[in-house]
């Protein structure tokens, strides 16, 4: 494999660092460059070349991404933060001047990017979900209740609402927000790696995981078969093409969906160390290269989210 230069795209966080450690280790990844709106973070130490670029909605972004692939020779281009990824699904958006882009298929990206739409997906497809609705003033949940954006990914703006007088709060302040069933969490929320291979070959990592302020600090991989059924159902209802990311929380033994997000998510890193190796995967069969083999996990095996200081 001759080498190549990738460029990745929003890659100032925690997931960009997380996929530029994952490349690093790839023999035939000859330079990793990077983007993001902002130039202070840890990833313009870590990356081969770093570049500030204005936000993709601004008119400039593209010129400037241009400029970029011209000027490292670049081969391959892998969005990481959502908002790019969103701006490319909705302007239909595949290469940037014949370089391909790194993404999930068109039908995944359009469930996974609205919330409202992943439920109603779900529904149709006869796959466990929360029950949900907009405001529409007539609530037909009962509390507690979540409150969370249509878009967007994280958890920052997602509310526990426990009574009628959080609910006139918070849907005054987030008038936008969909309303969902709140899923117990006694019997674990899980987040799941799922791939499918442009030939239909299925893969999936389940990890039951702690998490602290929206980020998994601890995780531990499990096999439930129920989980395993799910998934392998859920990637040939998307008729899937790359890497998802799929959170649910198990409820009377029932695994149910409560969020798919179409893109690698934060434990891209742990995933890779424990041998599911999603972003090789997607490289690979993008080049249509033979994918490399997966050899799951012991069950029981566990990460811990720590941090690193950089001092310059």
């Amino acid at each position: 494999m001759k080498p190549i230069n990738i460029l990745l795209l929003g890659a100032g966080g925690d997931i960009g660092q997380s996929i530029y450690k994952i490349l690093s280790e790839i023999k035939w990844i000859q330079e990793i460059v990077g983007t993001d709106i902002n130039i202070n973070s840890a990833s313009s130490l870590m990356f081969d070349k770093f570049y500030r670029v204005p936000k993709c909605n601004d008119p400039e972004y593209m010129a400037k991404i241009c400029q970029i692939i011209d000027d490292e020779n670049i081969s391959l281009i892998l969005p990481v933060s959502e908002p790019e990824i969103r701006h490319f699904f909705h302007n239909n958006i595949q290469s940037i001047k014949n370089i391909p882009l790194i993404l999930a298929n068109s039908h995944s990206l359009s469930i996974g990017l609205d919330k409202f739409k992943t439920i109603d997906f779900l529904r149709e497809n006869n796959l466990p979900y929360p029950k949900t609705q907009r405001q529409n003033g007539n609530l037909d949940l009962d509390y507690p209740i979540i409150a969370k954006s249509n878009t967007g990914s994280g958890s920052k703006s997602i509310v526990k609402i426990e009574d009628e007088l959080d609910l006139i709060y918070t849907t005054r302040k987030f008038p936008n927000h969909i309303l969902q069933e709140f899923l117990p969490e006694d019997e674990g929320e899980f987040t799941c790696g799922l791939f499918r291979s442009s030939k239909g070959e299925i893969r999936h990592i389940v990890f039951k995981r702690d998490l602290l302020s929206g980020y998994s600090v601890f995780g531990e991989v499990v096999e439930n078969e129920s989980i395993s059924q799910l998934l392998v159902k859920l990637a040939s209802a998307l008729n899937l093409d790359g890497s998802i990311n799929v959170q649910l929380r198990l409820v009377n033994g029932k695994p149910n969906i409560f969020e798919i997000n179409p893109r690698f998510s934060s434990t891209v890193r742990f995933r890779d160390l424990f041998g599911f190796k999603d972003v090789l995967w997607a490289l690979e069969d993008l080049l249509n290269l033979e994918i490399s083999t997966y050899e799951k996990p012991p069950m029981g095996r566990k990460f811990f989210k720590g941090f690193n200081e950089y001092i310059v």
